[in-house]
């Protein structure tokens, strides 16, 4: 077993949820807890509004947070268009 692997299964590098959260600093992302206090849903809830995203995996929330970064920008380059 090589050095890296080694300290990657120790847990030294950053989490998926950990690099998520790094690439979306404007959101707060937390699993959930289900009724039974098991794992649930990974959340993510913008910071500065009320906008929450739900998913079964971190892969499908970094979808959903890529979506709507693309959508948001969108919408920026819209209001920055000046009136016809």
């Amino acid at each position: 077993m090589n050095a890296e692997k080694h300290l990657h299964d120790l847990g030294i590098w950053p989490s998926p949820a950990e690099l998520l959260q790094g690439d979306f600093p404007e959101w707060h992302i937390w699993r959930d807890l289900d009724e039974t206090h098991r794992h649930g849903d990974w959340v993510a809830q913008h910071a500065a509004e009320l906008d929450r995203y739900r998913a079964s995996d971190i892969p499908a929330l970094r979808n959903l947070l890529d979506k709507d970064r693309r959508e948001r920008a969108r919408l920026r380059g819209q209001a920055d268009e000046p009136p016809r």
